[in-house]
């Protein structure tokens, strides 16, 4: 199944001279870099399988859009606020969604200068 994505383009709220790009990343790799929405303090990849942990209404909702051939926004990734360790993101379950339909890569809107973490 194809994946629409939106047009993807740093957001406009972000300041010009503040750093913002589009990459490609798989699915697994943007959940790597984000926390389990189970707060276990582990990453979103790790707790890839718990089965309580992903929002069914989120899943469900992602996923009829995309079997209605809508657009979807691409995750973000916003470095310029690290909350316990984790940037600020948007997309988490975009990207479970994206990884359980097979995409072997996605859209990611990085803001900020990307520290390793």
């Amino acid at each position: 199944m194809t994946i629409k994505w939106e047009p993807t383009k740093c957001p406009s709220y972000i300041p010009a001279d503040t750093p913002c790009k589009i990459v490609e990343m798989s699915p697994l790799e943007f959940l790597s870099k984000v926390p389990s929405p189970y707060r276990t303090g582990k990453t979103a990849r790790e707790d890839i399988n718990l089965s309580g942990c992903w929002s069914q209404n989120s899943i469900k909702s992602i996923t009829t859009r995309i079997q209605q051939n809508l657009p979807i926004h691409p995750p973000i990734l916003d470095y310029r606020n690290i909350f316990y360790g984790f940037p600020t993101h948007e997309g988490r379950h975009t990207a479970y969604v994206a990884n359980k339909l097979g995409a072997k890569k996605i859209p990611v809107i990085i803001i900020g200068k990307e520290e390793p973490l």
